[in-house]
């Protein structure tokens, strides 16, 4: 799969593989914002829910 990532993205990439591996082990929160009409957005660009595939596909929710 990470083949068929476009060239162009390639340092997009590897910099969320490169976080990924640094918090692989540890829990985390990410950061949001809530506008004015209730739409929510992360502050993270390369790690989040909202983002790519790639993204989204390393992220795995911690429930307590």
């Amino acid at each position: 799969m990470l083949e068929e990532i476009k060239p162009s993205n390639d340092l997009q990439r590897i910099i969320t593989l490169k976080i990924a591996e640094i918090y692989k082990n540890i829990p985390f929160y990410l950061t949001v914002n809530a506008d004015w009409r209730g739409r929510i957005y992360t502050q993270s660009f390369f790690l989040s829910y909202q983002g790519g595939d790639l993204s989204s596909a390393l992220l795995n929710f911690y429930i307590t």
